[in-house]
């Protein structure tokens, strides 16, 4: 099971030591490395990409 999945099924008492592993493992931060477990992309907090619409020309 993913680290990503592992962790945010866990209940909260459970989420300290899979996160002291995962950063002591990579050399993360914890807020990076939360921030890393909620975000479904690379990275923190990822947004979707807005579309411009075309301007009007008139």
């Amino acid at each position: 099971m993913c680290i990503r999945k592992h962790y945010r099924k866990a209940r909260k008492k459970e989420k300290k030591p899979i996160l002291d592993e995962f950063c002591a493992n990579f050399d993360y931060h914890r807020k990076y490395a939360i921030n890393r477990s909620r975000s479904p992309g690379m990275g923190g907090h990822d947004k979707p990409e807005t579309q411009l619409l075309p301007s009007e020309e008139g």
